[in-house]
């Protein structure tokens, strides 16, 4: 994660390695949006193998996306699925410096939390 934005939001907290802690997205009643992510650097354009997700959110959907830039824009690399206590996505060596993961859903509203996400990359 490398935006300074989302450090302040506590996304630090998604990559410190402690399932102990989250990160979370705001509380919606509904969720209305197209999606909220979350921004990891690989630090350099890669392959891109594999991204796990730990979740205490389950039912919560995600998709994978990636770009070449943390401005974007992003492409969709893995498909949408519901996250589970640990989700794992295949990536299939897509090239990309930063992957997203792109919160598609939470079913009734309210929030979801990534307690960690670790991201797999070939040079």
């Amino acid at each position: 994660c490398s935006d300074d934005a989302s450090f302040v939001n506590g996304a630090v907290l998604a990559v410190d390695g402690d399932v102990a802690t989250s990160w979370s997205t705001e509380r919606y009643e509904s969720f209305f949006k197209e999606g909220v992510g979350l921004v990891l650097d690989a630090g350099a354009v890669r392959r891109l193998q594999r991204l796990d997700v730990v979740s205490a959110t389950p039912g919560v959907t995600a998709e994978i996306r990636a770009g070449t830039s943390r401005e974007g824009p992003f492409r969709t690399i893995a498909r949408e699925r519901a996250l589970s206590e640990v989700t794992r996505f295949p990536l299939g060596g897509a090239r990309g410096r930063d992957g997203v993961v792109w919160i598609t859903g939470l079913p009734g509203g309210g929030e979801a939390d990534v307690a960690e996400v670790r991201l797999r990359a070939r040079r």
